[in-house]
């Protein structure tokens, strides 16, 4: 059995089940962001990338006072570059 010592030093190298990977993965945390919105975990987990990403914009719009989203930068317009 492994001791303390060697949890601390994998998960600095970015061991399999790390949560430094797992944190990093965008997928997961569209899965993250559809969850705390209120879609079912199952069905979070079930959606395609493209379902996630719409549903992430939507909420996020809804979130930050539906400012519109451009598609070419992949970010949101401010009202003051308008």
């Amino acid at each position: 059995m492994r001791d303390a010592a060697w949890r601390i030093h994998d998960r600095r190298d970015g061991a399999p089940r790390s949560s430094k990977k797992l944190v990093g993965d965008s997928h997961f945390r569209l899965i993250c962001w559809a969850i705390k919105c209120g879609v079912p975990f199952d069905v979070a987990h079930a959606l395609e990338d493209w379902e996630l990403l719409g549903y992430a914009i939507t909420f996020a719009q809804l979130e930050n006072g539906n400012k519109e989203y451009d598609w070419e930068l992949m970010d949101f317009i401010d009202d003051e570059s308008r």
